[in-house]
């Protein structure tokens, strides 16, 4: 009698062990799944923030080409009226384009200066 009493016990606490190891082992693999979809979460908004900073420099880079070439479309305009209008008033043209190259040059360093005063 005393032996199945304590045969009794033995397994009443095997079978409490096994349950609490069994809810061990299910809180670990609850936590590592956890784990595995936050880090999945960081790693999908990290990409989304580098496609967004790789699409606003591109933008930014466009932006700049474009700018940069109307300028310079613009000047290639402005050059050739000036020429004209030098030749028609009677400048020889070698003096015409070396004040056109002056003036040029003296326009982009006032316009350099001026962004270095506004930065």
């Amino acid at each position: 009698r005393e032996l199945s009493r304590r045969t009794e016990e033995a397994n009443q606490l095997e079978s409490s062990a096994k349950d609490n190891a069994a809810c061990v082992i299910q809180a670990s693999l609850r936590s590592l799944m956890l784990q595995k979809e936050q880090k999945e979460r960081i790693d999908v908004a990290l990409q989304a923030e580098a496609v967004q900073e790789t699409t606003v420099a591109a933008a930014l880079r466009i932006q700049s080409f474009v700018r940069s070439r109307q300028r310079q479309l613009q000047r290639q305009r402005e050059v050739p009226g000036r020429l004209v209008h030098a030749i028609e008033a009677g400048v020889d043209e070698q003096s015409c384009a070396a004040t056109t190259i002056q003036s040029m040059y003296r326009s982009w360093a006032c316009k350099r200066e001026l962004s270095y005063q506004r930065e």
